[in-house]
């Protein structure tokens, strides 16, 4: 009996965070309520503040929880064995990949880019946001250190300079495609891109 009223109750929560960002990815977090939340899952109030203390701690949940397979995908990408280039090249294209293939983390991106005001509630967040960019920045800085210690990255190319360089890329296709899903095909075209901007840190 208890192990079912503890499945039923992660269920509860599940169900909440499917509605609050469908609740948000509509209005919008700012124009959100608990009871608009509420009713999207059907469920009271009460129901509501026995997982969640208020409308910041579901986004924090929603926005954590569901992006964490994404994380994974980076991590396993940075952790395998493959060359520096080869590498850099997955961490590339297969984000694009990704997105256009899960239907709830290209929400979580819409909410957290379009949908979410900047109040001092979200300040947080945004520094989260501003720490995660860092992290992967830094991550970048070593790929294209180790690829002009193997020679397949140029060596007149400044790693910290490229890493920056690199990640402006890649949010600014993100963007792109999140903004107009109809630009292009990520499936389908992301590898090409990928590799026309590869060839400019090739060595000749």
């Amino acid at each position: 009996m208890m192990r079912r009223k503890k499945e039923d109750a992660l269920l509860t929560r599940e169900t909440i965070l499917d509605a609050a960002l469908k609740v948000f990815s509509r209005n919008g977090y700012a124009l959100s309520t608990l009871e608009d939340i509420a009713k999207e899952a059907k469920v009271t109030r009460g129901a509501i503040y026995w997982h969640f203390e208020n409308k910041v701690e579901i986004y924090a949940a929603l926005v954590g929880e569901r992006s964490s397979k994404a994380f994974a995908l980076f991590s396993e990408i940075i952790n395998n064995k493959s060359s520096p280039l080869d590498k850099l090249r997955q961490l590339l294209i297969q984000p694009l990949i990704y997105i256009q293939e899960n239907a709830e983390y290209r929400a979580i991106l819409k909410l957290t880019t379009f949908k979410t005001e900047v109040t001092e509630e979200m300040i947080p967040f945004v520094q989260k946001k501003v720490e995660n960019n860092r992290i992967l920045t830094g991550y970048f800085v070593k790929i294209v250190e180790e690829g002009r210690i193997a020679g397949e990255i140029r060596q007149d190319v400044d790693p910290e300079v490229e890493a920056l360089i690199i990640l402006g890329f890649l949010n600014g296709i993100l963007l792109l495609w999140l903004t107009d899903e109809a630009a292009f095909s990520p499936k389908q075209q992301a590898e090409i891109i990928i590799e026309t901007f590869l060839r400019g840190l090739m060595p000749e």
